[in-house]
């Protein structure tokens, strides 16, 4: 974690009281299971149809085959690897005012008091992910997928994933949501 406690930026003239990346990239949530429950069945549909009508001839019945199984498996599996590619590329940035998230492709920041009370689910480890009102669940993840957009760390549904120590984070969180 890198972390940054009490320094002023000066272009925004905000205090920042922390900054840091997400301590893992890649791992399941609660939300993921309804895209990999549609993928494990596409994949067994694709088995089920393999079985039954044997490797085709035909190399266009091949493409579309092989096409599909892929689709199955982006379904099963692409969606946590799409979000360690993303995570890997963002920092999030708590100042006294606002909420920032910054990747490579975008920034958003939110300020304290349009966001909803902050809910935290706590990891394993010291780390843990910070949302605000409620974390997305499995339709937002179905509706992201199908979309194609990342709708993590912008606004309404801001999260910060993964960040740690979880519970100091939090704290700096609702002390300066006090404050504003």
């Amino acid at each position: 974690m890198t972390g940054s406690y009490g320094e002023l930026d000066e272009v925004e003239c905000e205090n920042v009281l922390w900054r840091g990346r997400p301590e893992r990239f890649v791992f399941l949530e609660r939300s993921d299971w309804l895209v990999m429950l549609l993928g494990a069945v596409w994949l067994a549909g694709w088995i089920g149809f393999l079985a039954l009508r044997g490797v085709p001839a035909n190399p266009i019945a091949i493409g579309w085959r092989l096409g599909s199984l892929i689709v199955g498996t982006a379904l099963t599996l692409g969606h946590p690897f799409v979000r360690a590619v993303w995570l890997s590329k963002t920092w999030y940035t708590v100042t006294d005012r606002n909420i920032c998230t910054e990747t490579d492709r975008s920034s958003a920041s939110v300020p304290h008091d349009v966001l909803f009370p902050p809910v935290v689910r706590v990891g394993a480890d010291e780390c843990g992910s910070i949302a605000f009102g409620r974390f997305p669940g499995a339709w937002d993840t179905v509706v992201s997928v199908w979309q194609g957009k990342r709708r993590y760390g912008t606004y309404p549904s801001v999260v910060l994933r993964n960040v740690g120590p979880i519970d100091k984070v939090h704290a700096l969180i609702t002390e300066a949501r006090a404050r504003a």
